[in-house]
């Protein structure tokens, strides 16, 4: 099985992306809770992601915006568990929630664009 920091950027951060789809469908049902856990359950898969591209930066000296683009996740993913905490009321969450799922997404966005990039050269 090959390393974490030899395979693309966007398919370390795939599990995460996931998550996060998985949360959009949970909180479009009305399931806040299934909503926290799953997000909560995503931040060591994207801190994965993040080390994976951290390795990638060391060994090759470049990619520091992948570095970025994945801490940027890994925040995405705790603010998103932060505003659907079982602590905060439903009716808050709503747009703290929707802007850390856009976030996310734009992340895993711009990594994939990077990857298919790099799979062109």
């Amino acid at each position: 099985m090959p390393s974490l920091d030899r395979l693309p950027p966007v398919l370390t951060a795939c599990p995460a992306a996931a998550v996060l789809a998985l949360a959009a469908v949970a909180e479009q049902a009305g399931a806040g809770t299934a909503v926290f856990y799953l997000l909560l359950a995503g931040v060591p898969l994207a801190a994965v992601a993040a080390l994976a591209a951290f390795a990638r930066l060391v060994e090759r000296g470049r990619g520091r915006l992948e570095v970025g683009l994945a801490a940027a996740l890994v925040v995405a993913l705790c603010v998103g568990a932060a505003a659907r905490s079982p602590v905060i009321p439903d009716r808050e969450a709503g747009p703290v929630l929707a802007l850390a799922l856009a976030c996310g997404w734009g992340a895993v966005a711009v990594l994939a664009a990077l990857t298919l990039g790099s799979l062109r050269r």
